[in-house]
């Protein structure tokens, strides 16, 4: 099996070279992406490659505010006397 796969090889390949696959970019899910697909034969092996690029929405992100303390509930006095 793997000599008749190995003898296939060059006719898949001239086979492959005129195609074109289409991969959508969101395959996996909203957030993560594919990119830089690659298809290689190794020594009768073939890889697939596929990067995965994970994104975000810019709605999905809050926006960073700066804390605003408000010390005017604290409007009461603590007096010490000499006795502690």
């Amino acid at each position: 099996m793997k000599e008749a796969l190995f003898d296939a090889l060059p006719s898949v390949n001239n086979y492959l070279a005129t195609k074109s696959f289409v991969l959508p970019s969101n395959l996996i899910s909203d957030s993560i992406s594919i990119a830089s697909p690659t298809l290689k034969f190794h020594n009768g092996f073939m890889e697939l490659g596929l990067t995965p690029v994970f994104s975000s929405k810019a709605e999905d992100i809050a926006p960073w505010v700066s804390p605003v303390y408000d010390y005017s509930q604290y409007s009461e006095e603590l007096r010490v006397d000499e006795d502690g």
